[in-house]
């Protein structure tokens, strides 16, 4: 009998052990085409460049009929065929390419599946939206294909990337930037890290070179590569965008980003971390705000783009200062905000002014604004997703949701905490704190308190912290 047991259950476990192999794996070819070669009488597009997508299925012991392929984040759905343009679905079996049908709608695509050990191909030409929301001019110098603000490529359950390559026109006032490392580059196709993949999704630009002034800053060990915007004339040419839009003659005056930057030092200080940025700037207005973004792309580098606007205002040092602070808790985790944003701002804020005087006006504006317009939202470690943006109807925005809590509140009561420690000794702490981060590549709000009070934090003023936070 015992015998018997034994071999029942080494056969579950043999049948669960081939069940559990079922996998979809996924790669993706890119072709950028400029406009100069893109077909206008069959393609529809508002950018210098029109994206040629090519992301290939592979179905191992897939279980189901039926397969939806998903886009994370598509806001305008009803627009997918200006977004999406001649997509079809294909069966792949060696040479041969056979059509599936299918249905797109919303967020979506829904097939059948040819058999449990399969390939299929979606193909489509993508176009980012920024052109429902942004100025006409932004879409010129300038093309973001972001998967965080508009998927560009689809996924599924349990899917794995095994290739991203994009295929460059050979033109040398083009230049990409990536949010996933380069693995190689051969003949202008370019092939991305897959497993550096994180839930950002993967980011890439295309700068068009003629719009932007090109420069390098060191500030103590870390490299500024400055994509400058020029800025664009108007005319009457509507031939294309580049005779209807073409570059300013505009000269920059370097120091003045050097100045900008050297808040950098002591960033750096805090996080022990020596960066490469790329720092992309164009007129990204769109409706009532404004846009800025910085995209880690391994330890040592990472890009960041924003609103030509954010190189006189602190928001510009906030993303750089994202590329130090990457080390985060599990976005499910409550302290993921803590440590994202409240943190960031807190020291963009904090080292983007210099003085005191300066420093108690902006916290203390930070902390009254939020007691009179924003406390909808009680506390950081309730913030389940971060909406600064939110509407009143269906068509105003305006700035509430988790901005209070997140950028105000959180920021003013880290800032208290230091003056009530000692802002230098305050500092002191942060650096060790964020060298355990390092050194044990795991950020949590335990080891944040337990580090301030190993160093002198009183009980007293960690909780007059903590309270009401």
């Amino acid at each position: 009998m015992k015998k018997f047991l034994f071999l029942l259950s080494f056969i579950l476990l043999v049948f669960a052990s081939c069940a559990a192999k079922t996998s979809v794996k996924t790669s993706i070819i890119v072709d950028v085409i400029p406009e100069n070669q893109i077909d206008t009488s069959s393609l529809f597009s508002l950018y210098k460049n029109i994206f040629k997508i090519q992301q290939t299925f592979k179905l191992q012991n897939f279980q189901e009929n039926t397969i939806l392929f998903i886009l994370e984040a598509n806001n305008n759905a009803w627009l997918n065929q200006i977004f999406y343009q001649k997509l079809k679905v294909f069966s792949i079996n060696g040479n041969t390419k056979d059509t599936i049908g299918f249905t797109f709608s919303e967020n979506e695509i829904k097939c059948a599946v040819p058999s449990k050990n399969c390939k299929i191909s979606v193909e489509y030409y993508f176009q980012p939206d920024y052109l429902i929301y942004g100025e006409t001019p932004m879409q010129v110098p300038l093309t973001r294909v972001s998967s965080t603000w508009h998927s560009w490529y689809f996924i599924t359950q349990n899917i794995e990337f095994e290739k991203i390559q994009i295929n460059m026109p050979s033109d040398k006032n083009k230049s990409i930037i990536t949010s996933l490392p380069q693995i190689t580059q051969k003949d202008n196709k370019l092939y991305l890290d897959c497993k550096k993949i994180t839930y950002y999704g993967v980011t890439f630009l295309i700068v068009e070179s003629e719009y932007y002034q090109k420069f390098n800053i060191k500030i103590d060990n870390n490299i500024f590569n400055i994509y400058a915007f020029k800025g664009v004339e108007i005319t009457s040419d509507s031939t294309s965008l580049s005779t209807m839009y073409p570059p300013k003659d505009t000269i920059f005056d370097v120091s003045k980003f050097k100045n900008y930057l050297l808040p950098i030092s002591n960033i750096e200080r805090i996080f022990n971390k020596k960066i490469a940025i790329d720092i992309v700037d164009c007129d990204y207005s769109m409706t009532d705000c404004v846009v800025g973004q910085g995209y880690t792309v391994n330890k040592n580098n990472g890009f960041v783009v924003m609103d030509t606007s954010f190189w006189k205002i602190s928001e510009g040092i906030h993303e750089i200062i994202h590329l130090y602070n990457n080390i985060m808790p599990d976005k499910n985790d409550l302290s993921f905000y803590f440590f994202n944003e409240s943190m960031t701002e807190f020291l963009c804020s904090y080292f983007y002014y210099s003085t005191d005087s300066q420093r108690d006006s902006v916290f203390n504006y930070k902390n009254t604004y939020y007691n009179e317009h924003q406390k909808n939202t009680e506390s950081i470690f309730k913030v389940a997703k971060n909406e600064p943006v939110v509407y009143n109807d269906d068509t105003t925005k305006y700035i509430g949701g988790t901005y209070g809590i997140v950028y105000q509140k959180t920021p003013y009561k880290l800032y208290q905490l230091a003056k009530n420690v000692g802002e230098e000794k305050f500092m002191g702490i942060l650096q060790k704190f964020y060298h355990n981060v390092k050194k044990k590549h795991k950020c949590s709000f335990v080891d944040f308190e337990k580090i301030m009070k190993q160093n002198g934090v009183t009980n007293a003023q960690w909780n007059d912290f903590i309270k009401d936070l």
